[in-house]
């Protein structure tokens, strides 16, 4: 089995991020450990950090999976969807259950629209589910110290309605009041 995972991670950038057989828990802890965080009835802000192609995304979903009592199928299945301000275009991507923004999509200098779109999602429970949100936020080692500043006053203020799940490579850049949040 490790050698056909192997192949077929030498062969497409992204095989990580969709195990080969999901019958397999390859971190037993870690899966334990994210099962019983999912079951509480409220999760909190949260950051996953590691490198490229280490799972992240994949323990986001299962989490919002188990979070949200759902399929991981309808987690994975996100759809694309345009944010306009003004005569600009931002991608961002949902599901019925949450939503994903990457902060590479946002140049650095149109940083702000990412807030807004952010602070325009989080206005309102989740009308379905009667809950708050679940945001996902890709690559937020990108953001800019003061947008990152932003990001972090709004995570008080939205609290009640979003839940915002990071993800990044690497610590380095990211404040530390947006990490202790």
């Amino acid at each position: 089995v490790a050698d056909e995972a192997d192949a077929a991670r030498a062969g497409h950038p992204h095989a990580l991020a969709r195990p080969l057989r999901p019958d397999l828990v390859y971190h037993p802890d870690l899966t334990a450990h994210l099962r019983t965080y999912a079951e509480r009835k409220e999760i909190l802000h949260t950051l996953f950090y590691g490198p490229p192609g280490s799972g992240k995304m994949t323990l986001v979903r299962h989490l919002i999976a188990e979070h949200m009592h759902v399929p991981v199928a309808t987690v994975q299945r996100t759809q694309p969807h345009v944010y306009r301000i003004k005569d600009r275009e931002f991608p961002f991507y949902k599901t019925t259950v949450h939503f994903e923004l990457n902060v590479a999509d946002f140049s650095p200098l149109r940083q702000n629209a990412l807030i807004e779109l952010l602070q325009d999602l989080a206005k309102t429970l989740n009308v379905s589910r009667n809950c708050y949100k679940l945001i996902v936020v890709r690559n937020v080692e990108l953001l800019h110290r003061s947008v990152q500043h932003q990001l972090r006053r709004m995570m008080e203020l939205f609290y009640s309605t979003c839940r915002l799940l990071f993800v990044c490579h690497t610590l380095d850049c990211l404040d530390v009041t947006l990490q202790s949040r």
